[in-house]
């Protein structure tokens, strides 16, 4: 058998350590939708779970948080009317059967919070802005409604 050499037009050089653009891109596009697929997984895996979590369980593992709480907790007028509010709110025979508890935080921003447990937060710089109770269980039942549909 006889060889015949044939001019070589274009070849994939791999021998010189560059990678083709092409190839780049797909490694990255490869690695994002890794990540994303990772971020959406862990995302729908913790939705499931938590969804399952009893309420004495979830009571048992948040009971203890140590939230910053405030002097102004105990003594503070508007927090007495506060937590008569959300006495009444979570009164009410339809939400989730938690040790719901009301905290007040010292901070300039007005806004309330609602943390896994039953915990409720608001800061004093809303209590000092909402000027009626009308508004102030709007908010609060606002954020029972966090813990109601978790």
């Amino acid at each position: 058998m006889k060889f015949v050499a044939k001019e070589l037009k274009e070849t994939a050089d791999i021998s010189s350590g560059q990678e083709p653009w092409r190839a780049r891109l797909k490694n990255f596009a490869i690695i994002v939708a890794s990540l994303v697929g990772l971020y959406l997984l862990v995302a729908m895996i913790s939705e499931f779970l938590i969804t399952r979590i009893s309420e004495e369980t979830e009571g048992r593992i948040f009971a203890f948080v140590p939230f910053p709480g405030s002097e102004l907790d105990k003594e503070d007028a508007r927090m007495s009317k506060a937590r008569e509010i959300f006495s009444t709110l979570t009164a009410h025979p339809d939400i989730r059967p938690l040790s719901y508890k009301l905290r007040l935080l010292d901070m300039e921003d007005p806004n309330a919070f609602a943390a896994p447990g039953g915990w409720v937060l608001v800061t004093s710089a809303l209590l000092n802005t909402i000027t009626n109770d009308t508004a102030l269980a709007f908010v609060l039942a606002h954020e029972l409604g966090h813990h109601q549909h978790r």
